[in-house]
């Protein structure tokens, strides 16, 4: 079977081509290389160097007629004020990505929503999928617009979907430069005896998954009949705060250093997903705990990032 793996390049992304060519299926990825990485990706699969919002994209589907499509690609800065930008990756490039999968015969779609923005700022923890949707920025919004396409499209298609609200997610591959990975960029910061900078108090709470426990549950609502149709949150249900992130790595790293207070961000305060649908129906759950976790991406980095 084929599979098409949309920012296939990036730190998520590759390792979701992992488990399925390790299942057996010919991998495709589509990445446009905008934060995804070619050293990412095994030389076995087959790369097509397309950004998703493009008419170019026809031509990869046209070739491929992938039977399923995992959708990872977006513009992943939560914080962007960007509204093109988000509009441009996560809606149009996603509308692109759905109606092209029903068009060439596809039989699923998983989608990458987002875990925490989607909710807003929680009235309960750990969040349910029943929670109130309240979006409080552009991001928020145009994954929350993506998911509400797909459901249009399955519903005047054959395609089936499933929809992934994840939480933050953390591991090896993640780029310790940019925005999205506090674990990457602490880690990061303190093996190069640098001062790692906290934003505000560092009593900010997020529920932070291990990349190999999100790929389980990508799997599973990829392959498993019974997550058609269904959105599912994908975390641990535990709020960590970011001076228990930063004291955990100080403690793998060996860190002995200062630590920098920056100001307070303009984010979410506290956020956990109830994973409890996902465990009923298909039988998941996380297996690595913060400290196992961020020891093996400790380890990637000293490594000096090999594949």
């Amino acid at each position: 079977m084929k599979a098409l793996i949309t920012g296939g390049a990036g730190f998520i992304g590759s390792h979701i081509c992992d488990r399925f060519a390790a299942e057996g299926y010919d991998v495709h990825v589509v990445d446009n290389l905008y934060s995804g990485k070619l050293e990412n990706l095994d030389p076995a699969w087959e790369f097509h160097e397309v950004d998703v919002s493009t008419p170019e994209l026809a031509k990869v589907f046209a070739a491929v007629k992938p039977e399923l499509v995992v959708h990872a690609a977006a513009q992943i800065r939560a914080r962007s004020t960007d509204y093109l930008l988000d509009t441009r990756y996560n809606i149009i490039g996603s509308i692109n990505v759905f109606t092209l999968a029903a068009e060439y015969g596809a039989k699923r779609v998983v989608n990458f929503s987002s875990g925490g923005v989607v909710y807003g700022e929680p009235t309960r923890l750990p969040c349910d999928e029943s929670h109130p949707l309240a979006p409080p920025n552009s991001y928020g919004i145009s994954k929350l617009t993506a998911e509400r396409y797909l459901e249009l499209i399955s519903q005047t298609s054959e395609l089936e979907y499933a929809t992934i609200r994840p939480a933050n997610i953390y591991g090896p591959r993640q780029s310790a430069d940019g925005e999205a990975g506090v674990c990457s960029i602490f880690a990061g910061k303190m093996l190069d005896g640098e001062i790692p900078v906290i934003y505000g108090r560092g009593d900010h709470t997020r529920d932070y998954l291990f990349v190999s426990d999100l790929v389980d549950a990508v799997w599973r609502m990829a392959t498993d009949d019974k997550a058609a149709g269904k959105t599912y949150n994908v975390g641990t249900g535990i709020q960590t705060d970011v001076l228990t992130v930063q004291g955990e790595l100080a403690r793998i790293t060996g860190y002995s250093g200062l630590v920098q207070h920056g100001p307070e961000p303009e984010e979410i305060s506290h956020s956990a997903l109830d994973y409890s649908l996902i465990k009923n129906e298909l039988g998941w759950q996380p297996h690595y705990d913060l400290g196992e976790g961020l020891g093996k991406l400790v380890d990637w980095i000293k490594s000096g990032n090999a594949r």
